[in-house]
């Protein structure tokens, strides 16, 4: 499990493999082969924060604007705008109903997510199952405030999906051609059109929530209690894990600090050169 995850695998794929391989071995067991299970002592694999694991690529500002504004009047601006604007997962995004926005306050309520999760049958054939998931933890369960940018894409996505005829005001916010909840992988396939047709540097979707916080972090120098409270972390030690090393301003702030603490410098003392020097000075 560790060589797979060390290889780049998904965290799915990897317990998707420990899975196939407990159910081979369990069969092992029911012939007589083995007297016990050994995988069933391996604990599930978790996300750990490795570097290729953390902040990928991410967009800086004029190319988080020019997505913006590449995605006015398509199918994508509204989800580019939650993932730009607000930081959401895209588990959240798809998992948005109508009810949970507050147009009146201009809010919006994280309640739950969409997944796709793959599982494997008694004779290990794996299939995909979409399903509707409470939020990752916790403080993943937030509110927060939608400006301009965002109530003005909310609107525009509304009314394009009332002339579809999907639009249910306790349904859900994003649809496929059939009405039915949008799948991560239909977002993704949307993506990746909306991606190459206008030209936009090579991201996952996920790396738009990189972008904005690295932004507002970097850019918009927003204290990172208050950027780890919007994106849902549990703790600040993860936001700081992902996201701090990516943003120069925190290094500038601390040589900057120091400096203010320590004596200043002496001038240099500049080099005797009438003097003479013996062999070992």
């Amino acid at each position: 499990m560790l060589d797979l995850s060390s290889q780049g695998y998904s965290t799915d794929t990897v317990n998707g493999a420990r899975q196939t391989l407990q159910m081979i071995l369990e069969g092992a067991v029911t012939f007589g082969h083995l007297t016990t299970n050994p995988a069933k002592a391996v604990p599930k694999h978790k996300n750990t924060f490795t570097p290729e694991q953390q902040a990928r690529r991410t967009w800086n500002r004029a190319e988080a604007q020019r997505a913006l504004a590449a995605s006015a009047g398509t199918e994508m601006e509204l989800p580019i705008h939650l993932g730009v604007v607000m930081g959401m997962r895209r588990s959240e995004i798809l998992g948005l109903k109508w009810e949970d926005f507050d147009f009146e306050n201009g809010t919006l309520r994280i309640r739950r997510g969409i997944r796709e999760v793959r599982t494997y049958d008694s004779e290990g054939v794996a299939r995909v199952v979409r399903g509707s998931y409470p939020p990752k933890n916790a403080s993943s369960a937030r509110k927060l405030t939608i400006g301009a940018l965002v109530t003005n894409a909310l609107l525009n996505h509304r009314s394009r999906q009332a002339a579809l005829g999907h639009y249910d005001p306790e349904g859900w916010v994003f649809t496929n051609s059939k009405g039915t909840p949008l799948s991560p992988s239909g977002l993704h396939t949307r993506w990746e059109k909306f991606r190459k047709t206008n030209d936009i540097p090579r991201v996952r979707f996920h790396d738009m929530r990189h972008s904005v916080a690295t932004l507002v972090l970097g850019d918009a120098n927003l204290p990172i209690e208050k950027a780890s409270q919007a994106l849902g972390h549990t703790r600040i030690d993860t936001t700081k894990q992902i996201y701090a090393r990516h943003v120069p301003r925190y290094n500038d702030d601390f040589v900057e600090g120091i400096g203010r603490l320590l004596p200043k410098a002496p001038s240099p003392v500049a080099p005797n050169l009438m003097g003479t020097f013996d062999e070992h000075s």
